[in-house]
């Protein structure tokens, strides 16, 4: 699964497409205004990329965004997201007191609980879960000198 999330610097545009449970999402003051939807063939089965596959990027999950001054953009991979849910995400960015802070916030907080849970599920016999990656890109979006993501 994939999913990517891009900005045009001379317009702002925000463009983010995702294939499978992986998830690109905008946040602005505390909400999630933007999120790609998962995608899945059945349970357990999410669309894939790959030479044996016939799902392809085109099929994928998009959105479309002007992009803000302090905006966030957040792609996550499933061993994430089945845990930690982006309302969250977007509380803590916005309660931070700086781009660090909120880095930290999200990295310690909630990365670490994704990973936990996952362990904690894929102990659970036969019906458990794979234990899965926790993969989680944080950028926030900023203009002028200085800027940087």
């Amino acid at each position: 699964t994939a999913a990517v999330a891009c900005i045009d610097p001379t317009t702002g545009k925000l463009t983010a497409v995702a294939v499978g449970d992986c998830v690109a999402g905008l946040l602005r003051g505390g909400d999630v205004l933007q999120r790609t939807t998962p995608m899945f063939h059945r349970p357990s089965c999410p669309h894939q990329l790959g030479p044996s596959s016939r799902d392809e990027p085109q099929h994928g999950s998009t959105w479309e965004a002007d992009g803000s001054d302090a905006d966030w953009i957040v792609v996550a991979s499933d061993g994430f997201t089945d845990y930690v849910e982006l309302d969250d995400v977007a509380k803590a960015v916005k309660d931070a007191q700086s781009v660090d802070e909120a880095v930290a916030q999200v990295a310690q907080k909630y990365a670490i609980v994704a990973h936990k849970r996952g362990i904690e599920a894929a102990r659970v016999p036969v019906t458990g879960p794979k234990l899965d990656d926790v993969t989680l890109v944080l950028a926030r979006l900023s203009r002028g000198e200085g800027a940087h993501v």
